[in-house]
C-alpha cells in the first residue's frame, strides 16, 4: 500500500507520545537541504494520510513528516514506517506547526492532508531563495502562463491555506497571525492570514519573479501558480491543461466538504490510492448505460436561453431522466443481493453545467456538451451513511485495478417497446446465453428478482444495457419504502439559469411520491420538483440492505 519508508525511529520501539515530539534531531534526519514537506492529521483521517504519503513518495520526495494529534494515529504511523511526531495541540495546529518549524530554523512546505502531491515541491521552492512566504490559491483563472508564481489579480486576491511555504524569516508574521486568531482557532484562520499578508502589499515591478512586498513591507511573498498548485475545482476544469502545466499538487478546497465526498472526488480524478478491498465486494458490482435519448438531448438548450421557462424545463427533463436511471440502479442492486453501484456522471448541455457553491464540481461552460460529477447533485455523505460500501465512482471500471472485472460480467438488455419478441417477462429464471439476458421493460421487482437473482450468481459485474429507467415499475408500497431510504440523498445545487436552488426528486415520475412532484414554479423562476418524502424515524439496522431486498 505504501512504498517502503525510512527506518524510524532508529530504536525501532514505540515508546508513547512523549518520546515522539518534534525535535531538531528528527528534522535533521528527514530534511533535504533544510526543507521538509509536512502535514498533520488525526486517526479518523488516516486514509488521507496514507494517500498523502503514498503520492509524495511516488513523486520522489522522502523529506516528509506527519504530525499526529492523537496517540492512535502516532502508533499507526510508527508501525507503517512513516516519519511522524506527536502534536501537543495548545493552539491551532497549522499555526503552531509553522511556529515550531520556524523556531527550528527549517524551511517548511505545509499542506492539508487531503492534498495530493504529484511532483516533488522542494526544487520549486528552492527556485525562490528570496521568498519568505508562498501560498496557494483557489482561483479558477491563472495569472501566470506557466508554473511560475502568480502575478497581478491573483496576487492581490485571497490566498488559501491548503499549501503554505514559509522560511524561518517569516517567524514574526507567524507570531502575529497566531495572536490574531480567535479562541476557537479555526474560524478566522484564513481571514487573519490574508489580512496580514495583504497589509501594505506592493507589487515590485523591478523583480521578474512575481514576488511582492507583503506584511507591512517587511517580507517577500507570492501566490503559487493556480495551474501548478491547483484546487480540485481548477483541476477538474482542466486549468493545468490550458497552459500545458504538470501540477505539483491538487488540493481539495472547501473544508466543510465531508471525507466521503473528498475521497469520491479524488478517486474520480485518479488521485486516490485505494486498499485492495475497494476492488472487491461480497455481492459484486452493478453498472448501467446512462446514454440519453437523442430527442431529450437535442431538446436541451445550447446557450440562447430565450424564454426562461423553456430552458428550465429542458434542464429538469435532462436531469430527471438520469435520476430515474440512478434510482432504479440502486433499487435493482438491492433486489439482486446488495451489489455496489458504479455511479456515472450527470450529463448536461455545457452551458447548463452547474458549479455548486461549496461543492467540488467544475466544468468548462463553453463546451457544447459536458458532464457534472455526480457529487454536484447527490449528497455523498448521506449516501455513504445510508449505503456504506454500496457505491463506487464512475471511473471504477476504467481503472486498471477494476477493468479486469468486466471480463466476468452479466449483460442485462432492457428491450425497447418496438423489439420485445425475444425478450423475457421475468416469470422464471432467465439463464444467460453467452453472458447476456434480455428482459421486457417495466418489470415488477419480483419479476426482476426471479429473472436475475439466480442467473447473476457467480458474476462479478451486472451491466444493464438500454434504458434502466424503463427496467421496472414500482408499487405504491415500494415507492414509499425506497423513497424513505433515499430521502436524504439529493443535494440541491443552484442552477446557472436562476439564482434560487433547483430541487429535484428521485421519484419525480411517480405521482404522489412527494409534494408538488414535477411542478414548474415559473413565478419564482424555479424548477419545483418536490422537496422529497419526509424521512422515516431513525431505526437501528444490523446491515444497510436488510429490509430492502425481496425474498
Amino acid at each position: 500500500m505504501l512504498p517502503p519508508g525510512l527506518p524510524y525511529p532508529p530504536s525501532g520501539q514505540f515508546e508513547g507520545p512523549r518520546a515522539h515530539l518534534l525535535s531538531r534531531d528528527l528534522v535533521e534526519l528527514h530534511a533535504r537541504s533544510n526543507h521538509l514537506v509536512v502535514t498533520w492529521s488525526d486517526w479518523d483521517n488516516r486514509d488521507f494520510v496514507r494517500n498523502w504519503v503514498y503520492h509524495l513518495r511516488k513523486a520522489g520526495c522522502s523529506a516528509l513528516l506527519v504530525g499526529a494529534t492523537d496517540t492512535q494515529l502516532l502508533e499507526w504511523l510508527f508501525e507503517a514506517g512513516i516519519p511522524a511526531f506527536f502534536i501537543e495541540q495548545k493552539s491551532p495546529a497549522r499555526v503552531s506547526l509553522l511556529r515550531a518549524f520556524s523556531e527550528l530554523g527549517t524551511n517548511v512546505i505545509l499542506s492539508d492532508v487531503d492534498a495530493v502531491w504529484l511532483r516533488d515541491p522542494i526544487p520549486f521552492m528552492q527556485m525562490y531563495p528570496d521568498a519568505d512566504i508562498l501560498a496557494s490559491s483557489d482561483a479558477m483563472e491563472h495569472g501566470s502562463p506557466s508554473e511560475k508564481l502568480e502575478s497581478s489579480t491573483n496576487l492581490e486576491g485571497p490566498a488559501s491555506l491548503a499549501v503554505l511555504f514559509m522560511r524561518p524569516s517569516a517567524r514574526k508574521f507567524i507570531m502575529e497571525w497566531e495572536s490574531a486568531l480567535p479562541s476557537d482557532g479555526r474560524s478566522g484562520e484564513r481571514a487573519a492570514f490574508n489580512d496580514l499578508f495583504h497589509r501594505e502589499l506592493v507589487q515590485l515591478t523591478r523583480r521578474n519573479d512575481n514576488l511582492a512586498s507583503v506584511f507591512r513591507a517587511t517580507l517577500l511573498g507570492g501566490i503559487l501558480s493556480t495551474s501548478a498548485f491547483c484546487s480540485g475545482q481548477a483541476y477538474r476544469a482542466g486549468l493545468q491543461q490550458r497552459i500545458h502545466v504538470r501540477p505539483f499538487v491538487v488540493h481539495t478546497p472547501h473544508p466543510g466538504t465531508g471525507a466521503a465526498a473528498k475521497k469520491f472526488v479524488l478517486r474520480e480524478l485518479g488521485l486516490w490510492r485505494d486498499l485492495p478491498e475497494h476492488w472487491t465486494h461480497p455481492a459484486g458490482f452493478l453498472t448501467y448505460d446512462n446514454k440519453l435519448p437523442a430527442t431529450l438531448w437535442e431538446s436541451a438548450p445550447r446557450g440562447a436561453l430565450g424564454e426562461l421557462d423553456a430552458p428550465l424545463r429542458a434542464e429538469s427533463m435532462l436531469v430527471n431522466h438520469q435520476l430515474s436511471q440512478y434510482r432504479n440502479a440502486f433499487i435493482a442492486a438491492r433486489v439482486l443481493g446488495g451489489h455496489s453501484v458504479v455511479q456515472p456522471p450527470v450529463w448536461l448541455r455545457g452551458d447548463l453545467a452547474a458549479r455548486p457553491e461549496g461543492g467540488l464540481a467544475g466544468t468548462v461552460a463553453s463546451a457544447p456538451s459536458a458532464h457534472i460529477p455526480v457529487d454536484a447533485i447527490i449528497d455523498l455523505e448521506a449516501l455513504d451513511k445510508d449505503a456504506p460500501n454500496g457505491h463506487r465512482e464512475s471511473s471504477f471500471l476504467r481503472n486498471p485495478q477494476g477493468s479486469g472485472l468486466l471480463g466476468d460480467r452479466l449483460q442485462v438488455f432492457i428491450c425497447p417497446d418496438m423489439v420485445m419478441a425475444e425478450c423475457e417477462t421475468g416469470d422464471a429464471v432467465v439463464w444467460p446465453l453467452f453472458g447476456e439476458v434480455r428482459l421486457k421493460p417495466r418489470r415488477t421487482l419480483q419479476q426482476l428478482r426471479t429473472a436475475l437473482f439466480e442467473a447473476s450468481k457467480g458474476y462479478q459485474v451486472i451491466e444493464f444495457k438500454g434504458n434502466i429507467a424503463d427496467a421496472m415499475i414500482l408499487s405504491k408500497e415500494e415507492v414509499q419504502r425506497y423513497s424513505r431510504w433515499m430521502a436524504g440523498w439529493l443535494s440541491h445545487p443552484p442552477s446557472k439559469l436562476h439564482q434560487e436552488e433547483t430541487r429535484y426528486d428521485l421519484f419525480w415520475d411517480y405521482p404522489g411520491a412527494a409534494p408538488q412532484s414535477t411542478r414548474m414554479q415559473t413565478r419564482n423562476r424555479k424548477v419545483g420538483l418536490g422537496s422529497g418524502t419526509p424521512p422515516a424515524p431513525k431505526q437501528e439496522a444490523p446491515q444497510w440492505w436488510q429490509g430492502l431486498t425481496h425474498s
